[in-house]
C-alpha cells in the first residue's frame, strides 16, 4: 500500500474474508484503491462488502450481460 504506482488489488483467491480485510485496511490508508476479485461467483458479495468489479473468466462468453446485470443490483 506504500507504492503509489500500485492503483488497487484483484483478488482471485475465493477467500471473501481476505478481501474484506484487505478492503478495510485500504479504505483509511488507500481510498482510490479499486478493489477487483476473479471469480464470478462471488462478484455480487464482494461488491457488498465495497468492491468495484471483477475481472471475470466467466464474462468473457457474453461480455457486459451477467457481471453488468449483478452489478447493477447491489448498486440499488
Amino acid at each position: 500500500m506504500d507504492q503509489p504506482s500500485v492503483k488497487g488489488l484483484k483478488d482471485s483467491s475465493g477467500d471473501l474474508t481476505y478481501f474484506r480485510r484487505m478492503r478495510l485496511l485500504a479504505a483509511d490508508r488507500r481510498p482510490d484503491w479499486t478493489f477487483l476479485v476473479g471469480p464470478e461467483e462471488l462478484l455480487a458479495e464482494s461488491v457488498l462488502l465495497g468492491g468495484n468489479g471483477g475481472i471475470c473468466g466467466g464474462s468473457e462468453p457474453v461480455p457486459g450481460s451477467l457481471c453488468f446485470s449483478i452489478r447493477g443490483r447491489c448498486h440499488r
